[in-house]
């Protein structure tokens, strides 16, 4: 096997309050891959885009957009420039936000936009799914990782139970960004199954959007209890 964790030895693994790693999960096999470079090959070899930038801004909670943006302004300006994108914003979640669920409820949904969506994390983590024919994948994000789902991907994104996002969208026109949902209901089988081996994703799935993953559940850092940060 490639330089992976096999199945949900990966989750099982990991010591209490340690941190979430970078981690691409194949639903079907319960392989979840851990090394950079080939998560790298496996998003490319299926038409998505996964790579590392250096993160080594802290922020306060309350930290406002343009802090977080005039920080990576040189990446940023890169990628704006050669590949003609024309703004950037900054998309908070976190776990004392008022209408944290139904945001998570509206992202878990499968759905596509008809332009592509790029993001960089800046803090916290979060998981991005994907339904291509017959395959069923996930990459988990945390600080540092930067991916561009193209447009009229499949997909979904869990932010978690106790989410903590802090990321930089990027985009050339905000109105490609509506999600255009699926009239399937295939992302309700796989909520909260991060990790899972073969055969114990049903055993794990629970009854609406609110369950943990099976990293969240096993270990890992949860989300500030509360932030000021505004979305």
């Amino acid at each position: 096997m490639r330089d992976a964790k096999a199945r949900a030895g990966y989750t099982l693994g990991m010591s209490e309050g340690s941190p979430l790693q970078t981690a691409l999960y194949f639903a079907e096999s319960g392989e979840v891959v851990t090394d950079r470079e080939q998560i790298a090959a496996d998003m490319r070899a299926r038409g998505l885009r996964f790579e590392t930038w250096p993160a080594p801004a802290a922020f306060a909670p309350d930290a406002a957009a343009e802090t977080v943006l005039a920080a990576y302004a040189a990446p940023l300006r890169h990628l704006m420039e050669t590949e003609g994108y024309a703004s950037a914003d900054v998309v908070v979640l976190h776990a004392a936000m008022d209408n944290v669920r139904a945001i998570r409820e509206k992202f878990l949904s499968e759905h596509t936009h008809s332009e592509d969506e790029v993001r960089f994390f800046v803090e916290g983590s979060g998981e991005f799914w994907f339904h291509l024919e017959n395959e069923v994948f996930a990459l988990r994000c945390v600080a540092g990782d930067f991916i561009s789902v193209p447009a009229g991907v499949p997909h979904w994104f869990d932010c978690g139970q106790r989410p903590f996002v802090k990321a930089i969208r990027v985009f050339s026109d905000t109105a490609g960004w509506t999600p255009h949902y699926a009239e399937t209901a295939t992302h309700r089988s796989y909520i909260g199954t991060f990790g899972a081996a073969p055969g114990q994703r049903a055993t794990l799935m629970p009854p609406g959007p609110q369950g943990a993953s099976v990293v969240d559940a096993i270990g890992g850092a949860s989300a500030p209890s509360s932030t000021g940060a505004r979305a």
